[in-house]
């Protein structure tokens, strides 16, 4: 009888063992707000956890990788809408001087405005973001757009590559254009973007200056429709990075829309639901009370020993 009474005791003292494991991991689970406490609770939930923990890392880096090409392509929107504003105010210029009542001092006027406008266009084609030049293609720690000091011209020193940035596992999209291409000077191909017109914009506009200067009417009207042939192609370009744009915020929100799932599973598998886990704490420690006022009062009992030999 007393290896039975002791049997017994033992039984429940596993049992008060069990419960209060339970006990403490509830606690746990409250405290932290998730279900599992160690690996071992459920070794399958935990690598479903780190998988689910890797994809959701990576949906977020490709978000910040997103949005950093859409500032560059939306600062390279502002600046593509400044330089075709710039060439249709030229082509206004040409127009007010094409004709035979402008005085030379407002022929000479007209002209300095002209290289202003030019300066300007080349500011704007010099644009950067984080020290990162727009439109100098893959060299855009370069500055694309620079003015010789014998001469004046200016030259273009970046390349014909198209900056890109990754929407998706093997996919990237543009977020602008080589200057090359968007001023018409001549590609690593020898080709230019606008074949109709040989010059690009700064040359044409040097050369529209000193026809003014010289009161050349006549060639003045052809370079002037070949300015508006360049402004043309700066507003083509603009739509082109319109779409790109698109293109992009089209992967953020599919992006984002990745990211609420992959949230939302993690959720399910690691999350605990406070509300049950607080009923089910609540038992617990109304059991595992009772059990040890059991267990007491169990042990006070005397044994089959003691009451035959009392």
């Amino acid at each position: 009888m007393r290896i039975a009474s002791r049997s017994y005791i033992d039984n429940l003292s596993y049992g008060l063992a069990l419960a209060s494991n339970d006990l403490q991991r509830l606690s746990l689970q409250l405290s932290s707000a998730k279900k599992l406490t160690k690996p071992s609770d459920n070794p399958v939930d935990a690598g479903s956890i780190i998988r689910s923990h890797a994809a959701l890392e990576a949906v977020v880096n490709q978000q910040r990788t997103i949005e950093a090409g859409l500032r560059i392509a939306r600062a390279a929107d502002g600046g593509l809408d400044d330089i075709g504003s710039a060439l249709r105010q030229v082509k206004t210029l040409v127009l007010r001087a094409n004709t035979t009542t402008v005085t030379e001092e407002g022929r000479m006027a007209t002209a300095n405005e002209i290289r202003v406008i030019a300066s300007k266009i080349q500011d704007d084609a010099n644009k950067q973001v984080g020290g990162r030049y727009l439109f100098a293609g893959y060299s855009d720690r370069t500055t694309p757009f620079v003015q010789q000091l014998v001469g004046g011209n200016i030259t273009y020193e970046g390349d014909s590559g198209e900056q890109k940035v990754s929407v998706a596992p093997e996919r990237t999209a543009p977020v602008t254009m080589p200057g090359d291409y968007l001023l018409n000077f001549i590609n690593d191909d020898g080709e230019r973007a606008v074949p109709t017109v040989d010059k690009d914009v700064f040359d044409l506009l040097e050369e529209t200056a000193q026809c003014i200067e010289q009161g050349n009417l006549g060639q003045l009207a052809d370079l002037g429709d070949e300015v508006e042939t360049l402004r043309d192609h700066a507003v083509q370009c603009r739509a082109m990075l319109g779409a790109y744009v698109q293109r992009l915020e089209g992967a953020q929100n599919a992006a984002k829309d990745q990211e609420l799932q992959t949230r939302k599973l993690l959720s399910e598998v690691e999350d605990v639901d406070i509300a049950q886990a607080i009923l089910q704490l609540k038992r617990l420690e109304l059991s595992y009370q009772s059990a040890l006022m059991a267990v007491g009062q169990v042990a006070q009992l005397p044994t089959l020993f003691e009451v035959v030999y009392r």
